[in-house]
């Protein structure tokens, strides 16, 4: 991840430090980003931590092998490996994914070409999540309005 920094009408792109391996991402976008995930956690995602722990159980529900695991750890380090956990579940519930052993192979040879983003992949589900909800709610107000419609209909009707 790559930020721009200005100085007297010159753009810099200065690289993040080397130990910041992942985007600090707010608690509150977690759940919202990865609800399906969130789910099989009891609630409890609220940043890459809450993943680690969860990193070995996560692969069991999906089908990945813990050979497969550990090749990831050891290719993107532990908090990569939780963080695409994450999110190939949740891509998984969403029919995106049909084999997330072979998808996290993939992630991994991505790692590997140094072509990996992560974020982009948390974000598009993120924004994903807030259409479908505006969608919902913009589906939902439809509906009201159309049985208030029909209510006064027939109310007058009478």
């Amino acid at each position: 991840m790559a930020y721009e920094k200005k100085e007297k009408g010159k753009n810099e792109t200065v690289l993040p430090p080397n130990n910041s391996t992942l985007p600090q991402i707010k608690p509150y976008m977690w759940i919202r980003a990865l609800p399906h995930t969130a789910m099989y956690l009891d609630n409890r995602l609220t940043s890459v931590r809450d993943l680690i722990g969860s990193v070995g159980f996560l692969a069991k529900i999906m089908g990945i092998s813990p050979s497969a695991v550990e090749e990831a750890k050891n290719t993107m380090g532990l908090e990569k490996t939780a963080f695409a956990m994450g999110i190939i579940l949740e891509k998984q519930h969403r029919q995106l994914v049909i084999s997330p052993g072979g998808y996290l192979r993939g992630i991994m040879a991505k790692e590997k070409r140094d072509e990996l983003h992560l974020e982009r992949s948390f974000y598009a589900l993120l924004k994903e999540n807030d259409t479908e909800k505006l969608n919902e709610k913009c589906i939902e107000k439809r509906i009201k309005k159309h049985q208030k419609m029909k209510n006064f209909t027939r109310s007058n009707q009478s």
